[in-house]
């Protein structure tokens, strides 16, 4: 495949439920064809069902919309949308299917699925929407997606149907806009159209330097956060990024903006500071860690030892959570236990709020295994809480890794994917720092872009891919002074310093060191300290008059001086920073171990640009040829009078605790103004008593709908309970036997007349028929009957006898047939018995009543013949057929008048039948056709027989020969 140009056009992730339908109607709805933007709508379908997801789209816009295929190109102005029972992701510009593995404990996310390919394949020219649905799927997408400089939208959380998934993605703080709907593509197709958004991000232009350095200054003074570590090119990139979406294009419009707009400047902050983390990120580096470097760390550790390890920027705690995870875990498994401490520290508070908590969406199952979500998390909903024993072992805090100072005797360092953003200089300071943080031996664990620089030669390589190092011994000279634009930082007044060639960097490093050289010969040991009293550069040998102290790290110089200079070297540097000017005290008593020698103390600010960072330099000079040393400084030197001073100190101490006082003041002021938003809290809490209560009433209502539903339950329980009884009444008190039959052929419940029949007691509920005896004289199995009509479902009825002492025999007609349910369910068989005694002697008599009156017609010599209204024959007695010469067989269906009376003419015919219709007897004398051709004379009479209730049944005829 050709990889296509990103900067063509824009691709557009569109993530929504299955529910999401009516939200990407309203969508498409206000969205016309574009050659800026195409469109992926990944949704959750179902698998059982055909998409119709085309058609039903199709109907609100003239955007061209097709279901995607693997390696279909995504062409400008096109929606394509994911196909059933498939995961998509994209690739050069190529959208690549595959199907969906249903791993047991693994949630399948196509969205983020997608997005995370979507974001390294576009870059900051992808774009995410995420709408109504339920859970967390996208979440982690859109974290990619804004780590590689792209846009992200998501739905508002009142208008979405199910607001699971906008408001997971809007709890990340990385969402550029929260929108309806219906007002997406305005803003979506202003975004595409923006200069900054079509071009390539360039370079500053000149003039624009000062806005840029307004811009960091700001965010420094809200945030303390110094950007001017970072490098450029990713600074411009996010700023450039913040004045399209806010569709500003001039940099000095961008700076009044943020002046106007305080909100702004904690939005770009974070904007810089997205974190790019997530459980156990890089699982080979993990394993590595696990196999090569736990063994060397835990090795040389004694039963009381404590193991700390440091992760720094960790963002919102994965990556401290996943070693915490991988130490416990490789503890278990080789059964030793030590006192585990993990510092992770980050300059985001929000990032580190949402780490406290360790709460995460449901979305991490993706990246951790089935085993470790049972064994380290805690299910909540489609929330995954942090078990307690992970938690107790990760420290979180706010630092600053450029300024702040670092942690000590560290066994392991974990820093990835921070320095790719800093300067080279600072990166290298912060090499510096870990080395001097690290113990021998302790290990260093690198981002994969990341690398040691000329400092390789104090670290071991354990692994080059994934730059896992261990500490080699040495002294790698690191200065107790955190890291500032004079030794690191960049401002952006020379933004475009970085031009200057190495060969120029060579000579500066050089002209450095020989400069450093110099002072440390001709001046006396000194040190440059800012407002705060933190140490930032140290020349020459101080040490006979600062010494570091045990614990933790403090570089505030009146922390680690001696006892006899504190006031003095306090009281001067107060002067020094509140007058602007320099302060010499001489003879200062320094009370050594064994002598005492006296020093002068000089302490003058330092010029500096930068009104927001004031320094002073301090220089410890013993009092030899102080003669000599002390003549520039005459006019400003005074003898070190400890009562002067202790009374100077005093009167400092008195303006402090004034200060305090005010400050108290003001707390207490705040204190009252918190009382008052306690007060307008309490009210929003009657307020909300007050909802409670209507909701009180509310479920009052549905208490009475629930009683009201009940009373119709009871009644028709009643109603259920009548015709149980009337049922029971009725299987009693017939005489009809019913077995009924569940589908293994046992018994569930019989009539008592069933009892007659079948040897049946109420004791025999529930055993198999073919238990059972019956008294018929046929041998018929019960059992088999019922068998073959529950496999065929077709009934079979049979007649059987049933014989008695005194000789009277029974008749009864047995049925088998299937028991349907309701719904049509056959759930077994029902036996019912009929006694038909009567019935067969009634049925015998009227049959041998028949014959008698047959075989009387049959005797008689008069031709009878029944017709129906329409003169058919119907019967035809023997004598009929020696007179006429037919068969019964012959005239049976036949016209008596087209048999019998064929020459007779209609007027006749028509006579005849309204006599025999006006229930008149017709008869006359007449002649009639044999069969035999010849006419014969004979005498007819005609009449209507009615049964007994008076309906017309036939037409007989009785003829006789003449």
């Amino acid at each position: 495949m050709t990889r296509h140009n990103p900067a063509d056009y824009s691709i557009i992730g569109i993530g929504a439920s299955a529910s999401g339908l009516e939200a990407l109607e309203n969508l498409f709805r206000g969205m016309e064809p574009s050659p800026k933007i195409s469109f992926v709508v990944v949704q959750h379908l179902s698998p059982d069902y055909k998409s119709m997801m085309v058609e039903l789209l199709s109907k609100h816009t003239n955007i061209p919309i097709q279901q995607a295929t693997h390696e279909m190109k995504v062409l400008p102005g096109n929606i394509y949308l994911i196909p059933p029972k498939k995961n998509i992701t994209i690739e050069n510009g190529f959208l690549n299917l595959a199907d969906i593995q249903h791993t047991p404990g693994n949630l399948n996310l196509p969205i983020d699925n997608f997005l995370i390919t979507l974001a390294q394949d576009q870059g900051d020219k992808a774009i995410a929407i995420i709408l109504s649905g339920t859970g967390s799927d996208g979440t982690r997408g859109i974290r990619k997606i804004k780590e590689r400089g792209g846009m992200v939208i998501v739905q508002e959380e009142n208008e979405a149907k199910f607001d699971g998934m906008p408001r997971s993605a809007i709890a990340t703080g990385l969402v550029d806009f929260i929108l309806p709907v219906d007002k997406m593509a305005t803003t979506l197709l202003r975004f595409v159209d923006h200069p900054l958004t079509v071009r390539e991000i360039e370079p500053l232009r000149i003039g624009d330097e000062d806005h840029y350095d307004s811009i960091l200054s700001q965010i420094k003074k809200v945030s303390g956060v110094d950007f001017s570590f970072y490098k450029s090119a990713t600074v411009t990139r996010r700023i450039s990024r913040r004045m399209s979406l806010n569709q500003i294009d001039k940099l000095s419009e961008y700076t009044e903006y943020i002046e106007k707009n305080p909100k702004e400047i904690e939005i770009l902050q974070r904007e810089l500071l997205i974190g790019v983390t997530n459980f156990f990120r890089d699982i080979e580096a993990f394993t590595i860690i696990e196999e090569k470097t736990l063994p060397k760390l835990f090795k040389n550790k004694q039963k009381r030892d404590q193991v700390r390890i440091w992760v720094t920027a960790c963002s919102t705690g994965e990556e401290a959570y996943s070693l915490a995870i991988l130490v416990k875990e490789y503890m278990k498994k080789n059964n030793i236990w030590f006192d585990v401490k993990i510092f992770a520290t980050d300059v985001d508070p929000f990032a580190l709020k949402t780490a406290g908590t360790g709460s995460y969406t449901d979305s991490i199952a993706a990246d951790i295994s089935e085993e470790r979500l049972k064994n380290y998390f805690i299910k909540k909903g489609n929330i995954y809480q942090i078990s307690p024993e992970i938690r107790e072992m990760v420290i979180f805090a706010p630092q600053n890794l450029i300024k702040d100072p670092p942690f000590s005797r560290i066994d392991l360092i974990s820093c990835r994917n921070f320095m790719i953003y800093v300067q080279p200089e600072t990166q290298k300071k912060i090499i510096q720092m870990f080395h001097f943080s690290l113990i021998t031996n302790g290990v260093l664990f690198l981002g994969s872009s990341e690398s040691l620089g000329d400092l390789s030669g104090y670290f071991e390589e354990i692994d080059a891919k994934w730059k896992i190092f261990l500490t080699k011994p040495g002294n790698l000279n690191y200065s107790l002074n955190p890291i500032s634009p004079e030794n690191g930082g960049l401002s952006y007044k020379n933004i475009y310093s970085n031009s200057i060639s190495s060969k120029s960097q060579k000579n500066d490093k050089t002209l450095d060191k020989l400069f450093t050289g110099i002072l440390e010969k001709y001046l006396p040991p000194c040190a440059i300290v800012n407002e705060t009293f933190q140490i930032m550069h140290v020349v020459g040998n101080i040490n006979p008059f600062v010494k570091m102290q045990s614990g933790k790290v403090n570089f505030e110089i009146t922390s680690m001086v001696d006892r006899s200079i504190k006031i003095a070297l306090t009281t001067g540097l107060r002067k020094c920073f509140f007058d602007n000017k320099e302060v010499v005290y001489k003879n200062i008593a320094l009370q050594e171990e064994f002598y005492k020698k006296t020093i002068n103390l000089i302490i003058q600010p330092v010029p500096n640009d930068d009104n927001l960072n004031k320094l002073a330099v301090v220089i410890f000079e013993e009092s030899q040829n102080q003669q000599t040393k002390l003549s520039l400084y005459d006019k400003n030197t005074e003898s070190y009078s400890f009562d002067e001073n202790v009374h100077q100190r005093i009167i400092e101490l008195e303006q402090e605790l004034e200060f305090n006082r005010e400050n108290l003041q003001a707390t207490i002021e705040q204190l009252e103004t918190s009382n008052e938003e306690l007060q307008a809290t309490n009210e929003e809490l009657l307020a909300a008593n007050e909802e409670l209560q209507s909701t009180n009433e509310e479920l009052q209502s549905v208490n009475e709908e629930l009683v009201t539903l009940n009373s119709e339950h009871q009644g028709k329980i009643m109603e259920l309970t009548e015709l149980n009884n009337d049922i029971n009444n009725l299987l009693s008190n017939t005489d009809i036997g019913v077995v009924f039959l569940d589908d293994e052929m046992k018994i569930r419940k019989f009539t008592p007349a069933a009892q007659k029949i079948i040897n049946l007691m109420p004791s025999d509920k529930g055993r198999p028929i073919s238990h059972i005896s019956h008294i018929f004289k046929e041998s018929i199995s019960l059992h088999e009957e019922s068998k073959k009509v529950l496999e065929s479902l077709i009934p079979i009825e049979k007649e059987l006898f049933v014989s008695h002492e005194n000789k009277i025999e029974q008749s009864f007609l047995i049925r088998f047939l299937p028991y349907r349910t309701l719904d049509k369910r056959v759930n077994g068989i029902v036996i019912s018995i009929i006694d038909i005694t009567e019935l067969k002697r009634t049925d015998d008599f009227l049959r041998n009543k028949f014959k008698f009156q047959s075989d009387i017609l049959e005797i008689m010599r008069e031709s009878i013949i029944t017709m129906d209204r329409n003169f058919k024959i119907k019967s035809w007695n023997l004598f009929s057929g020696s007179l006429f010469g037919y068969t019964e067989s012959e005239v049976m269906g036949g016209n008596f008048f087209d048999l019998l009376l064929p020459n007779i003419s209609s007027d006749k015919r028509k006579s005849i039948t309204e006599h025999v219709n006006n229930s008149e007897t017709y008869s006359e004398e007449r002649e009639v056709v044999h069969k035999n051709g010849t006419n014969i004379k004979i005498y007819i009479m005609m009449d209507l027989i009615r049964n007994k209730d008076g309906d017309e049944e036939s037409i007989i005829v009785i003829s006789r020969p003449i």
